[in-house]
């Protein structure tokens, strides 16, 4: 197996264009607003209640997919929401999009621990306390991992490599490392996506691996 060491990756990796959807807020802006203000981001919430643990850190409820994303947001799970969302607000910042790339050559590697672990939780009371006929036709594309990768890159019109790490905790640094690995066994230009779903929604930010004169983008997502 072929290594990458870490130095030599710090210097095709290029960070482009940040998009954040946290528990900090939703946009650079307003993280960093958070982050300099020593705010906390745990809250109670609903979905904890009467638990012995009532608190988590969650993406502000004034996040909206329908609203950011539009009418496709009701075929997304949360996770892929912040996903398509946050890699929006990267490709932007970078002062990129479609007709300024390659479609081909431009592609999304996406970690993420868990997929859709909210959409499979519903699905399993549904069948459980109303039977199978309650259960949604779209249970599987909405929860698998690797459908966030897939929404980014159809919404952006990216026609390039699409894949999935799902390493648990270690998914967002398996994305660093895959599309260096990629470029060397392929003349295309790939880009990084993670989502990493261990406790609290996304963090994005848009990286560039290649050379600096042939741009790519992608976007990162830290979400739970």
């Amino acid at each position: 197996m072929r290594s990458f060491p870490v130095s030599r990756l710090r210097t095709e990796l290029v960070i482009s264009g940040i998009g954040m959807i946290t528990p900090a807020g939703c946009g650079s802006t307003a993280n960093w607003r958070t982050v300099c203000a020593g705010l906390p981001t745990a809250a109670r919430t609903a979905q904890l209640a009467g638990q012995r643990v009532d608190f988590a850190c969650t993406v502000p409820a004034d996040f909206d997919g329908h609203e950011v994303i539009g009418d496709h947001a009701r075929r997304m799970a949360r996770f892929t929401q912040f996903a398509v969302a946050a890699a929006r607000q990267a490709v932007r910042d970078a002062g990129l999009g479609p007709g300024r790339w390659d479609a081909a050559r431009v592609g999304v590697v996406l970690g993420t621990a868990f997929g859709g672990i909210d959409v499979w939780q519903d699905q399993a009371y549904r069948l459980r306390d109303r039977g199978s006929r309650w259960m949604s036709p779209l249970t599987v594309p909405l929860g698998l991992a690797n459908m966030a990768a897939g929404a980014v890159a159809m919404d952006l019109g990216l026609h390039g490599p699409g894949l999935v790490v799902s390493t648990a905790c270690a998914s967002v640094r398996g994305t660093s490392f895959t599309p260096s690995r990629a470029r060397s066994s392929s003349s295309a230009t790939t880009s990084r996506s993670c989502t990493r779903l261990t406790g609290a929604p996304p963090h994005a930010r848009a990286a560039q691996p290649g050379r600096r004169r042939r741009p790519s983008v992608s976007s990162s997502t830290l979400s739970a």
